[in-house]
């Protein structure tokens, strides 16, 4: 330890026995920092005791050096005693705190401290909000950090870089990239950290094209890219399609005059490496006036990526023979190529030189030499070093993982995926699997599909459980044909394969081949389980069929699964959505055990039948079990209530939202707002709650305002809404159609081309339409425009004579026109409309439904969508003139119409 006068004066004080003898604050504070310089623990906590016995453990500046020290050595118990101590604790405390829990990982705590800071009045600094932002990030606390960068924008940080940096990442990490460059583009000034952290972001979101638009707008306003900004753009260019832009910023870099550093060569080898280019890697690393070891593994990884496993092998020799030593990268890559070739004495050679190095105990290299045993067949002694490994973590855990799949347990993967391919972790077959698993849910096909690629390029057999994951991926990514592809060719079939395919069906609104997959599994023996049964029966629920519900609550019940609580909840939810409430009622009394689910699901029936006393009762009683009342169940409560169009008890749950159970409103609480306003017309509170809510608009917000604007026959505002939702989302393809059907019923014809022409040209397209009827316990699914099903000449026969029918009524058919004449004035044009009009699936399915079952039978239809306005005018007549009860539920209202009425009247929605 360092002598000075402030070690001195300290001992001497120390040693004096007189209570009234101390050392000056300014003495202690340089002799912590010393102890902090010198990672000397024990001389830090002997001053903490000096400091207690002389009441000077309050003093901030003391109180920050003491966090620091503790939370060096990872010791937080201590540094929160330290902390609590203090009876008003400073910003400075409080940010010391924060970050020492932040550093070690505890970001839930550095969260709840930051709440206690803004309840005590305390106004953080930017070091603060900072650290609480990267921990928002680290936790994907989306709610959380939108609610923090409220807080930023009232204290004045939103301008402050360190903050907007923050700010960036976060919206990125958590999905948000246009709320990422919101806050990037709000920024007053720019350096080049920030431009190059914009860039990144939209880099991690494979919007490589959006990257390069930015360097060009730093060239513009004069800032030059750094060597960060190169080597990530560069990095980015790794494939065959972006290799010309990766050569070009190779190009200005050399420019540049910046030197080709380790980390430069080391993303241009990557990127060249990756587009298949080793020629032109090696030249690069042939170049390198100073080979490091970053360069060595970028080489070694790029032979080993591209299949050249022995020559990475090769090279490996020749670095050693070069006097380079490898580190962890290197042996994790090399033990790849060892995995790859099957070549398990090679890889025993390298464990040996990671064991005489000391590099075994990293678990980077435990991971690999797991996963090159398990390549190599050799699952004993990928346990062995797993037994071996000086602690178990995620990474070893991970790489262990095709021991676990193998016994069925894949799904232990999924809870280490992440910190996995945060550490680079090379993959194993079920390393792939949960590569797979993570890009479904982030619905991430391209990657996806890379992933898939590369298992079918090392030879690995796409078993059941690996055949699960690309059916899961496929389908969360919205290619169900691929899935299909997928699933047909397994060479067998087991529960849990099955599974993943049904749900991939349901999660697509496609309910019938779900049925068909589920009928065919019990023909060969496998027994459902509790997911297959959960998704079968949200099948039945999206056609609204109680018919085939209740034949799936009877083999429930045979299999013995009818007191789990995940089939209970699914029972009540299929229950109330195909109208059967009191059925739900049944099952939810029945259930033996309650969870959240269970309460939310027969909450929401009780608002839905008007029942909202008992809601409300129940919503008390789910409380005093417990139960957390949170902004998921509010948010499907004002869903009921905009399907009753009940807009006085909407705002009553708001407010109870608020006031009752302190829960702050998020931007889906008031999109429901926003609907009920737009279905009863009132269109200017609509707009004026969109504008003035604490939560900037989404999408959804401005596009369902958009809806409201269609059926109010109100261009400007639907214009309006039109180019908010464009700025947001310029792909949605529904909003193009909206605002077209607006222009039409405005008679705007040539407004209504344009935009028609400019949805073709980025070619977007809106969900197809679909409608379902069930006639004796099978399901008829109808399209628009469908012309498959056995009765399709009677069907379309049946609406043409109800069309003149309709017609004689009074009833004008309603393609955009409301009555006006047509673009080209012609009985030609006229006739070509109203015939499109009749291939509308709501109508499809009524027909059918009218010469299917007997006379005066209620035809009850499900669709997909918003049943259309000319639909909902065509149900009223109909139920009139054929003496029927008609009920179309779609995706906002279930519409009752009888003699010539709709319930639905006063706050109907078209689409």
């Amino acid at each position: 330890m360092k002598t000075n006068a402030a070690h001195v004066q300290y001992h001497d004080a120390y040693k004096l026995p007189r209570e009234n003898d101390y050392v000056s604050v300014d003495s202690l504070h340089l002799l912590l920092n010393t102890h902090i310089a010198d990672k000397d623990l024990l001389s830090g906590r002997m001053v903490y005791f000096h400091m207690i016995s002389n009441g000077l453990d309050f003093v901030p500046r003391l109180v920050s050096d003491l966090i620091r020290l503790f939370s060096m050595f990872g010791s937080l118990e201590e540094a929160d005693q330290v902390f609590l101590r203090l009876a008003v604790p400073s910003a400075s405390a409080w940010y010391m705190i924060i970050s020492s829990h932040a550093m070690h990982g505890d970001n839930n705590i550095a969260v709840k401290l930051y709440t206690k800071m803004l309840e005590r009045e305390i106004i953080p600094n930017s070091n603060t909000l900072t650290c609480v932002m990267k921990s928002c990030t680290s936790l994907r606390a989306s709610i959380k950090g939108e609610a923090i960068h409220n807080d930023i924008i009232c204290f004045g940080f939103q301008y402050d870089l360190y903050v907007a940096s923050a700010l960036i990442d976060f919206y990125s990490k958590c999905g948000k990239l246009s709320k990422a460059f919101e806050v990037f583009s709000l920024l007053p000034r720019r350096n080049v950290v920030i431009w190059s952290v914009m860039m990144d972001a939209f880099i991690q979101h494979g919007c490589l094209e959006q990257s390069f638009g930015l360097l060009k707008g730093m060239y513009q306003q004069g800032i030059e890219p750094n060597e960060f900004t190169y080597s990530s753009l560069i990095s980015a260019c790794g494939d065959d399609v972006n290799l010309v832009e990766g050569m070009q910023l190779h190009g200005e870099f050399i420019k540049s005059g910046l030197e080709l550093d380790s980390q430069m060569g080391s993303s241009l080898i990557d990127m060249y490496s990756k587009c298949g280019c080793l020629m032109e890697a090696q030249d690069i690393f042939d170049d390198l006036p100073n080979r490091m070891v970053s360069c060595w593994n970028a080489l070694i990884a790029g032979y080993t990526y591209n299949g050249h496993d022995l020559a990475a092998i090769r090279l490996f020799d020749d670095m050693k023979n070069q006097g380079c030593m490898p580190n962890c990268l290197t042996l994790s890559c090399i033990l790849k190529a060892c995995g790859n070739l099957s070549d398990v004495e090679k890889g025993r050679a390298v464990h040996g030189e990671a064991i005489y190095t000391g590099l075994h105990s990293y678990e980077y290299v435990q991971s690999s030499l797991i996963g090159m045993y398990c390549k190599c067949g050799h699952l004993e002694e990928a346990q062995t070093v797993f037994d071996c490994s000086a602690s178990v973590n995620i990474v070893s855990w991970g790489a262990l993982m095709s021991g676990y799949v193998q016994h069925g347990q894949s799904c232990i993967a999924l809870n280490f995926f992440s910190e996995i391919q945060k550490n680079g972790i090379t993959p194993s077959i079920h390393i792939y699997s949960s590569v797979l698993k993570a890009c479904g849910s982030l619905g991430d096909l391209q990657a996806g599909i890379n992933v898939h690629e590369q298992i079918c390029e090392c030879g690995v057999e796409v078993d059941s459980y690996l055949g699960s994951s690309l059916i899961d991926m496929y389908s969360k990514c919205g290619d169900i044909e691929a899935a299909c592809t997928v699933f047909e060719e397994l060479p067998s079939w087991n529960v849990v394969c099955c599974g993943a395919m049904i749900a991939g069906y349901v999660q697509h609104g496609c309910p019938i081949p779900a049925f068909s997959l589920y009928e065919d599994m019990i023909f060969k023996g496998i027994i459902p389980d509790r997911v297959i049964y959960m998704y079968i029966l949200e099948a039945c629920a999206i056609m609204g069929s109680s018919a085939h519900g209740m034949a799936i609550h009877h083999q429930v019940v045979a299999s013995g699964l009818h007191s789990d609580m995940v089939v209970g909840n699914a029972l009540v939810d299929m229950y109330v959505k195909c109208d059967c409430l009191v059925e739900a009622q049944r099952i939810f009394l029945s259930l033996e055990y309650r969870n959240k689910i269970s309460w939310d699901a027969i909450i929401v029936a009780h608002v839905l039948e008007k029942e909202i006393f008992i809601a409300r009762k129940c919503l008390i009683k789910m409380a005093q079990e417990g139960l957390s009342v949170d902004e998921i169940l509010f948010t499907d409560i004002l869903a009921a209530c905009r399907s009753n169009g009940d807009m006085k008890e909407a705002w009553n749950f708001f407010e109870l939202m608020r006031n009752v159970y302190d829960i702050t409103p998020s931007i889906q609480h008031f999109g429901c707002l926003i609907n009920l306003l737009g279905d009863g017309g009132h269109l200017a509170e609509a707009e004026e709650l969109l504008e003035t809510m604490p939560i900037p608009p989404d999408t959804v917000a401005w596009f369902s305002l958009l809806s409201a604007c269609r059926i109010h026959r109100n261009v400007n505002l639907g214009l309006n809404c039109f180019h908010k939702v464009m700025r947001l989302d310029p792909g949605m393809g529904v909003a193009y159609v909206t605002m077209s059907s607006i222009y039409a019923e405005a008679g705007m014809w040539e407004s209504k081309y344009w935009i028609d022409e400019k949805r073709r040209q980025i070619d977007a397209w809106k969900i197809p339409g679909r409608a379902w009827i069930e006639v004796n316990r099978e399901v008829h699914e109808f399209t628009v425009g469908d012309r498959t099903h056995p009765l399709t000449n009677k069907i379309y026969a049946t609406l043409r004579r109800l069309a003149i029918v309709c017609k004689e009524e009074g009833h004008v058919p309603q393609f955009g026109s409301k009555g006006r004449s047509l673009p080209d004035g012609t009985e030609e044009f006229e006739n070509r409309s109203e015939e499109a009009l009749l291939g509308h699936c709501e109508k499809l399915a009524l027909a059918f439904g009218l010469v299917s079952t007997p006379e005066g039978a209620t035809v009850r239809i499900v669709k997909n969508l918003r049943v259309c306005t000319d639909c909902h005018s065509v149900s009223k007549i109909i139920s009139k003139v054929e003496r029927r009860e008609i009920i179309i539920n779609d995706a906002y209202h279930v519409h009752h119409f009888s003699n010539g009425e709709c319930s639905c009247e006063k706050h109907f929605v078209s689409g």
